[in-house]
């Protein structure tokens, strides 16, 4: 009888594993997605509007989406990456780099590229938060 009930003990403890497991969403799941509170969950609606705003100020003609080279330096992974400017200071690209970019572009120059976006954008600070979400969404 011994046997029988540690079986069913062995049994019970891998059903509840099974159980934790699926409600975490497997072992690669949402579960190690949740340790990573640095990546906030994207506001779809901002994303959108900050596609469009890009779309509209013409930013995705010099700023690739895929990691190609253009005139400025590709949104692809640029969210939380260091950046080297020509004048030897560095800076994280983080939501507040990316509203000093965005509103004066010629602050600071990222090293290897040239000065050539104009001085001031006329890009209203909802518009601003919503390219850089659109900015974020981009990996």
């Amino acid at each position: 009888m011994r046997t029988s009930r540690s079986g069913f003990t062995a049994l019970l403890g891998l059903v509840a594993m099974a159980l934790v497991l699926a409600a975490c969403g497997g072992a690669g799941g949402s579960a190690a997605l949740a340790a990573q509170p640095s990546a906030p969950t994207p506001d779809i609606a901002l994303v959108g509007a900050g596609r469009n705003a890009a779309l509209r100020y013409g930013c995705l003609g010099c700023h690739s989406l895929d990691g190609s080279s253009l005139s400025g330096p590709t949104w692809k992974g640029l969210y939380g990456r260091e950046l080297l400017f020509t004048n030897g200071t560095r800076a994280v690209a983080d939501d507040r780099y990316l509203e000093e970019a965005i509103k004066d572009p010629l602050a600071r120059v990222i090293q290897g590229y040239a000065p050539v976006m104009p001085p001031q954008m006329p890009v209203s600070d909802e518009e601003v938060r919503a390219i850089i979400a659109f900015i974020r969404s981009v990996r």
